[in-house]
């Protein structure tokens, strides 16, 4: 089981890049908000650790509850092929749930809010006990399952204030926690828009739901809007200047990969998504960079 396990988060869990440089620039956000010269630590490594055991424990239970999608459209995926059975995987999950609790019962700097969100995380895995409204509405499971991302944010921020000594919550973390959301929910509108060619009965989709041109537009304005509040509040937070001008560049591919969809959406979504994920690395390399600067 053990080997299954491994080879699973081989194939379906490779957020570990993208996991350290959100984690190197939530770190150096926090720092530099407080007017500190940005240092990575051990925490870094801590928030890093938990965002990519949780990463893995959402990727789990997804490829339970995407079962009988995955059937049709995705037959080469682990559960569906047979080289995991659901059994190993919701025990992969506890696991992997259990491992953020401990690290944070061993290194107690922010334990209440990981409380809540493993406690999130077990409500997301029953549905809400509501799987027949949530299971069959993309936008609903969106409004219902994205808020852990956010809560993991408002963990890390907590665990990562405490230990630089920065004391209670304010603004500037409330807004940093929510404004790091914005790429996140950028790809996924992006990732999960699709042309009228690409569009297949069963496979949940915005553009099902929306349009697709509406659907595009939500995945522009949240990229753009991201980039806008960086250049806004860049003095405010702290952010150098080159981090700002360097995020604008890519939120300028980003911009032109979706507005090509929205003139063209025949052409399919798959450029619009590379550029989604582009910019968010970009800005997350660029802001922990700005530590090591």
């Amino acid at each position: 089981m053990i080997r299954r396990w491994i080879s699973f988060l081989r194939e379906r869990c490779l957020f570990f890049t993208a996991f350290v440089l959100w984690g190197c620039a939530l770190d150096a956000l926090v720092q530099r908000a407080h007017g500190l010269s940005p240092k990575y630590s051990m925490a870094t490594v801590m928030v890093v650790v938990c965002a990519q055991l949780m990463g893995a424990a959402i990727r789990a239970r997804d490829e339970i509850k995407d079962f009988e999608s995955d059937k049709r459209f995705y037959p080469d995926r682990p559960l569906v092929s047979g080289r995991i059975s659901e059994r190993e995987l919701a025990l992969l999950e506890r696991v992997l749930i259990g491992a953020m609790l401990a690290l944070n019962l061993l290194w107690p700097l922010a334990p209440a809010y990981m409380a809540v969100v493993a406690a999130y995380l077990v409500l997301m895995a029953k549905w809400f006990f509501m799987p027949g409204l949530i299971s069959g509405n993309r936008l609903l499971a969106l409004a219902t399952h994205s808020p852990v991302n956010l809560l993991f944010n408002i963990y890390a921020m907590a665990f990562l204030a405490r230990y630089h000594g920065l004391g209670a919550w304010g603004g500037k973390e409330l807004f940093i926690a929510s404004w790091m959301m914005m790429p996140v929910y950028a790809i996924e509108f992006a990732r999960k828009t699709f042309a009228p060619r690409q569009e297949r009965e069963g496979l949940d989709s915005y553009s099902s739901i929306m349009g697709p041109r509406a659907a595009a537009a939500a995945a522009l304005a949240l990229g753009i809007g991201h980039c806008a509040l960086l250049a806004i509040f860049a003095g405010w937070l702290g952010i150098p200047a080159y981090a700002a001008i360097g995020a604008a560049l890519f939120a300028a591919g980003f911009a032109a990969a979706c507005a090509r969809f929205l003139l063209r959406p025949e052409t399919g979504n798959l450029n619009m998504t590379v550029w989604s994920v582009r910019y968010r690395l970009a800005v997350c390399g660029l802001l922990a960079l700005s530590g090591l600067a």
